[in-house]
C-alpha cells in the first residue's frame, strides 16, 4: 500500500492496512506457487522472482520467497527437470540469508526452515497449505498400536474390577 495513503492514518488504522495488504500479498504469492506447481507458469518464472525477491533482501521480500518456496517445494525438481537451473542451485542463493544480520530473527528462521525442509527432500511434519486440527479432529483419527482411540473408559456393574471399553460403536468388555 502506498505510503501516502497511510499518512493520515491513526496508529491502529494504520497496522490494520498494512496486515491486510500483507495477507493480500502472501496469498498472491501462493497462488503463483500452485500456478508454478501445476506448471501453468513457465519455471524460469521462478529464477526471476528469486532474483527480484533477493535484490533487496528486506524482511518482507524473503518472507514472500520462502512462502513462495514452500507451496511449490513438493515438486520442485519436476518443475525444473528441462531447465538448466536446478533447486539446489536455486536454494543454495538462500543460505547466507541465514546468518544476515539485518533480517529478523523471524525471517532467518523462516529460511532455516525451508533449507531444512529441503534436506528432508519436502517430507513436512504436515501439509503445510493445510489448516491447523482442531482438538476434536485430532481425537477422532488418533491412533494407538493400529487401533482407534479409546473413547468412554466406564468401571462395569457389581465388579470393580470389569472395565467396559468403547471404541467407535464397539464395546469391549473386561
Amino acid at each position: 500500500m502506498p505510503a501516502s495513503k497511510l499518512e493520515g492514518l491513526p496508529e491502529e488504522e494504520r497496522l490494520e492496512a498494512y496486515l491486510k495488504h500483507k495477507e493480500i500479498v502472501l496469498g498472491c504469492t501462493k497462488l503463483i506457487g500452485e500456478l508454478l506447481r501445476r506448471r501453468m507458469i513457465a519455471p524460469k518464472i521462478l529464477s526471476s522472482i528469486m532474483d527480484d525477491l533477493l535484490g533487496d533482501s528486506s524482511d518482507e521480500s524473503v518472507e514472500i520467497l520462502c512462502v513462495l518456496l514452500r507451496v511449490v517445494c513438493p515438486s520442485l525438481t519436476q518443475i525444473f527437470q528441462s531447465t538448466p537451473d536446478t533447486p539446489t542451485q536455486l536454494l543454495a542463493r538462500l543460505k547466507p540469508l541465514t546468518s544476515d544480520m539485518k533480517l529478523v530473527k523471524r525471517t532467518r528462521f523462516i529460511v532455516q526452515d525451508v533449507l531444512d525442509a529441503w534436506e528432508k527432500q519436502w517430507r513436512w511434519e504436515r501439509d503445510p497449505r493445510q489448516a491447523p486440527r482442531t482438538v476434536t479432529s485430532s481425537r477422532e483419527t488418533s491412533w494407538v498400536h493400529g487401533a482407534p482411540a479409546v473413547r468412554n473408559v466406564q468401571r462395569g456393574g457389581t465388579n470393580p474390577r470389569s472395565v467396559v471399553l468403547r471404541v467407535g460403536a464397539t464395546e469391549i468388555r473386561r
